[in-house]
């Protein structure tokens, strides 16, 4: 859910972490790695020394265990950075929830930690967000992951991020609760076998893992706490980046809406009916030439939407973890994204939407996956 037209709640952070002198419970931190080039990874474990954790910390890298290519960037990354981290080969990294699941099952700790490779997480960040979740007795807390660039596709997806947060926290207020399962998590271990891991199938699991579980009561809190990420290198990998986000998306509300029982499907009909809108505003632009009274529905549906993005920009957030943030450039964005709706809806109408995962040479669809740990 992109969170278009909804509305951006702009109330203060919830589960904020009282300063203490305890040490955090263990955590392994859990990085599912395809195709990662050694840079990418050297920079990630830059800050995930155990001692500024203050407690025990294991970084696992989950590696691919035919990737050749990939476990050896991981290993050279590991020893320049003094063995930090570990590597961990499952059977498949295609789709990201495999790795995570066979991952999690060898996991001895009661917290662990969800986190893409171009993440820059520290250890440091790490501790503020398990002493919030057991401070607070919540079952998972969630960081921001926001560039620290200044350059445009920087802060249009800053922006954009931010006012998805933010619309998010207007969902939880209506709905009791919030868990998108994204790619900067820390949660108890336990929570992932209440929920039955995320789901294989599709390629949105973060999306499907919150609607797919309707039945279970997750205490959730949004923490400001800084995960820098890497912007995509252009607004074309941005646009590919956000189809398989609203195809995912697409799907799994389809899924939800009319699957079986203990799934949220008043969740699920928000979302698409978000997403459905923001298809059909950004199809109102590139009708306007043929059909100029088109631009009325657009420039109604942009004057709610900027609204949505400064608000969130204005909320303090930003100048809260020192990123840069322009509504007015991720409104644009947004209009790419919306016809990115409608390219989502072909995957579906052609079939292709589940199988995202098979796009990549080497992925083992339905193959069931194993873990093992080099030292």
């Amino acid at each position: 859910m992109t969170g278009f037209g909804l509305p951006a709640s702009a109330a203060p952070y919830s589960g904020e972490s009282d300063e203490t002198d305890e040490p955090p419970l263990p955590l392994t931190v859990l990085i599912p790695c395809l195709g990662e080039r050694e840079p990418t990874l050297s920079r990630l474990l830059d800050g995930l020394h155990p001692a500024h954790y203050q407690g025990e910390l294991d970084v696992w890298l989950v590696v691919q265990e035919d990737a050749v290519a990939d476990i050896a960037a991981a290993r050279r990354a590991i020893a320049a950075a003094g063995s930090v981290a570990r590597v961990v080969t499952t059977r498949s990294c295609t789709p990201k929830a495999r790795a995570v699941n066979a991952a999690t099952a060898r996991v001895r700790t009661p917290l662990v930690a969800v986190f893409d490779a171009d993440t820059r997480l520290s250890a440091a960040g790490l501790r503020t967000l398990a002493t919030t979740l057991t401070g607070q007795g919540l079952d998972m807390v969630e960081a921001f992951d926001l560039c620290t660039g200044t350059d445009r596709r920087a802060r249009a997806g800053n922006a954009q991020a931010l006012a998805f947060h933010a619309s998010m926290q207007w969902l939880s207020g209506r709905f009791g609760r919030r868990f998108m399962g994204s790619s900067v998590v820390v949660a108890r271990k336990d929570l992932f076998t209440r929920l039955g891991g995320y789901p294989e199938h599709g390629v949105e699991e973060g999306y499907r893992w919150s609607m797919n579980s309707a039945d279970e009561r997750v205490r959730h809190a949004l923490v400001p706490v800084l995960v820098p990420g890497d912007v995509p290198g252009s607004v074309r990998l941005m646009l590919r980046q956000r189809t398989r986000w609203v195809t995912g998306q697409l799907a799994g509300s389809l899924e939800c809406l009319f699957g079986g029982p203990g799934r949220d499907r008043r969740l699920a009909a928000v979302g698409f009916a978000s997403l459905l809108a923001q298809g059909l505003w950004s199809a109102c632009l590139f009708l306007s030439p043929v059909l100029p009274t088109a631009l009325i529905p657009f420039g109604l549906g942009a004057a709610v939407e900027i609204r949505r993005l400064r608000s969130a920009a204005k909320a303090g957030w930003p100048q809260t973890l020192g990123v840069r943030a322009s509504p007015l450039l991720a409104l644009v964005l947004e209009v790419g994204e919306g016809i990115m709706v409608w390219r989502g809806i072909a995957r579906l109408v052609a079939g292709r939407a589940g199988h995202w995962d098979t796009a990549r040479p080497g992925s083992s669809k339905g193959t069931p996956p194993t873990v093992r740990e080099h030292g």
